[in-house]
């Protein structure tokens, strides 16, 4: 579903409000350091006036499963195009009437 792509790259700009728009109130991510974030720790981590930050994650892989019809497990490896680290990364969305929210993030570094 490009829908749910075109969000994970949207993402990957860190703008405040399109983060605060896409992000469900509940919110979890594992990071690649083993840190655990919420949705005020991820907006705060921004903040409102930054610029959007350029796109520096290369994604491979990409892969979607629908768990029911409003939830998708989204599946990818991504190499930081400045660093050459990779990660494993798989995102939870789910449906909230008729937009697509960001329920759940993790990212494993490969080693």
């Amino acid at each position: 579903m490009m829908q749910i792509y075109d969000l994970e790259m949207r993402l990957q700009n860190y703008v405040y409000d399109e983060f605060d728009q896409m992000m469900d109130e509940d919110f979890i991510e594992f990071g690649t350091i083993g840190t655990q974030y919420t949705k005020q720790n991820q907006l705060n981590a921004i903040g409102k006036e930054s610029p959007p930050t350029e796109r520096f994650l290369r994604v491979e892989d990409y892969e979607e499963r629908f768990v029911d019809e409003s939830v998708i497990l989204v599946t990818y490896k991504t190499t930081n195009i400045l660093t050459k680290q990779q990660a494993l990364r798989s995102s939870i969305w789910r449906k909230k009437e008729k937009d697509w929210k960001l329920f759940f993030h993790q990212g494993t570094l490969i080693k």
